[in-house]
């Protein structure tokens, strides 16, 4: 089964936020904007790995790292200045993703 874009990109998001807080900290808890959000490791693995195995049918490289850093919460212009392409094309890719994901 296919996940949905919002999914992929909180899948994403959960799995760069968690990495950092299990490095410093041996329990499940960290920091999430104002409050205090409970992980449960499994679940962040999981979502993590079903979203890498349909991130890998994405067979070009620009919309998969405007996947990642649109999940890094970057803006289209951010993205379109760090991968050096437009900011029209970074719009046509997220759209892309969308539909395929959808």
């Amino acid at each position: 089964m296919q996940l949905r874009y919002s999914k992929i990109i909180k899948a994403i998001s959960d799995y760069i936020q968690y990495c950092p807080a299990s490095s410093h900290r041996l329990n499940s808890t960290y920091t999430k904007g104002s409050g205090t959000y409970e992980a449960d490791f499994e679940d962040i693995i999981i979502n993590w790995v079903d979203a890498l195995a349909d991130i890998k049918k994405i067979k070009s490289q620009t919309k998969k790292l405007c996947l990642f850093y649109v999940s890094l919460g970057y803006t289209q212009y951010q993205i379109a200045e760090i991968l050096q392409i437009s900011r029209s094309a970074v719009y046509q890719n997220i759209r892309w993703l969308k539909r395929f994901f959808k």
